[in-house]
C-alpha cells in the first residue's frame, strides 16, 4: 500500500494534492474544507492536474464527477 505525500498548489480551491501510484488513488485537500480520495486516477492525469495553470479549472473539467470519490475527512 502506498503513502500519500501532499504537495501544495497555488489555488483558491485546492490546498494540496497527492497520488498513490500503486492504488491509482488521488487525494485532494480542498481550501473550503474536506479531504477527498478519487479512485482510478492515472499518474498522467495527476501530473497534468498538478502542473496545470489553473488547478481548479483543470479539476472541474477533468476530475469532478468523472471519478468515483469519497470524503475521508472534514
Amino acid at each position: 500500500m502506498g503513502k500519500f505525500i501532499r504537495q501544495g498548489v497555488q489555488s483558491s480551491m485546492i490546498t494540496s494534492l497527492s497520488h498513490d501510484n500503486f492504488n491509482e488513488t488521488m487525494e485532494i485537500v480542498f481550501c473550503y474544507g474536506g479531504i477527498y480520495e478519487y479512485a482510478k486516477v492515472s499518474d498522467e492525469l495527476y501530473e497534468k492536474l498538478k502542473n496545470s495553470k489553473s488547478t481548479g479549472d483543470f479539476f472541474n473539467k477533468n476530475v469532478r464527477d468523472k471519478f468515483k470519490h469519497r470524503k475521508v475527512r472534514e
